[in-house]
């Protein structure tokens, strides 16, 4: 008898199944892992401009309490 048996369809349809999940299985992981770089790379920024922020401010606290500042002066 010619033909696909019953077994080959369900064979054929659970190989081109597999295909298409195993698609979009790695499609998915693409994008989790490209989320993942976004988002770090978005805290490290974060966490080099909060650095720096911290820096120019103790800069400036110390700037106010060295002599020969206009606020030393207002005081004096």
């Amino acid at each position: 008898m010619g033909g696909f048996s019953f077994a080959d369809h369900m064979f054929a349809l659970n190989c081109g199944l597999l295909a298409i999940f195993s698609a979009i299985s790695t499609g998915v992981t693409i994008l989790i892992v490209i989320a993942v770089l976004f988002v770090s790379a978005y805290l490290v920024l974060l966490a080099a401009l909060g650095w720096f922020a911290l820096q120019d401010w103790f800069s400036n606290k110390k700037m106010s309490k060295a002599p020969g500042t206009p606020c030393a002066k207002r005081k004096a």
